[in-house]
């Protein structure tokens, strides 16, 4: 065997396993998006009701707290996941 027909060999197994991660990437890749999506929704919509409370008692004042903290927890993830975007659509682009 030749060193040049050697290292056409090593690079196409090279690029064999570049493509199984890709598509591994991938896959990993729709997965965290769904979860995300679906933490989203529990912690925008599904959190605790502060109906029934006295909007100054300590209880009300935490609850507020909350909501805050998760509202600007979702716009800073959006706001990475926005971000890195060109790196998905590289990915996806090589496949």
């Amino acid at each position: 065997m030749t060193a040049a027909l050697f290292e056409e060999l090593n690079f196409l197994s090279a690029v064999e396993r570049f493509e199984f991660i890709s598509k591994s990437m991938r896959d990993s890749q729709e997965r965290l998006g769904k979860w995300r999506e679906g933490l989203e929704f529990a912690l925008e919509f599904e959190q605790p009701s502060s109906k029934g409370l006295k909007k100054r008692s300590g209880l009300a004042k935490q609850l507020s707290a909350v909501e805050d903290a998760v509202e600007a927890s979702i716009r800073v993830w959006a706001s990475k996941w926005d971000e890195r975007a060109p790196a998905r659509e590289g990915l996806n682009n090589t496949l």
